[in-house]
């Protein structure tokens, strides 16, 4: 679940490639049996996103329909039913992939994901309301050098439970201690 999180998050909608700039990612990736191929020009710890190829991902994303083929140019990355009603630590698995790629904390504590898919957006809404947690999720602009890109999907909540994985984010997060209600 965490390298689908990842996935969702910072891969290639049509393969198994995941661009990283956080080798602590990849570790994650690795100590669940994946191989990880560095892709040309991909240098480590460069401060910059570099291409990875997880090895054997292209089919289990084809097979789980989610993985944008020549035929099926339609498909686009949401997360499969399956997956929204895993079990709860295969779902927080999950989160914190999407979390660790395109997550972020406030001072308060408040945890944001962001997306410019209506459609992972509210998935990931829905994944974060199974998980108890009280989500908003709001629309605005999304914007480069002052121009329109795209609408962006923004869901926000305060966790009570690691949402991330990599050291950096987790550190800043703040855990409030009683459950929020579904």
């Amino acid at each position: 679940p965490y390298l689908l999180g990842a996935w969702l998050g910072d891969g290639k909608n049509d393969s198994g490639v995941i661009y990283s700039a956080d080798p602590q990612v990849l570790e994650e990736i690795k100590s669940k049996g994946y191989d990880v191929l560095t892709l040309l020009g991909a240098s480590k710890n460069c401060g910059k996103a570099s291409a990875y190829r997880i090895v054997g991902l292209t089919s289990l994303l084809t097979k789980l329909g989610i993985a944008k083929t020549k035929k099926q140019k339609d498909r686009f990355k949401h997360i499969p039913r399956v997956y929204l009603e895993a079990v709860v630590e295969q779902r927080e698995a999950l989160l914190q992939g999407l979390m660790d790629t395109d997550g972020s904390i406030r001072t308060t504590g408040l945890v944001e994901y962001c997306s410019t898919s209506s459609r992972l957006a509210s998935d990931v809404y829905e994944l974060c309301l199974s998980l108890g947690y009280r989500a908003k999720m709001s629309t605005n602009d999304a914007k480069l050098y002052g121009r329109y890109i795209s609408k962006r999907y923004r869901i926000t909540f305060t966790p009570n439970r690691p949402v991330f994985r990599l050291e950096r984010k987790l550190l800043k997060q703040k855990l409030t201690s009683v459950l929020t209600s579904r």
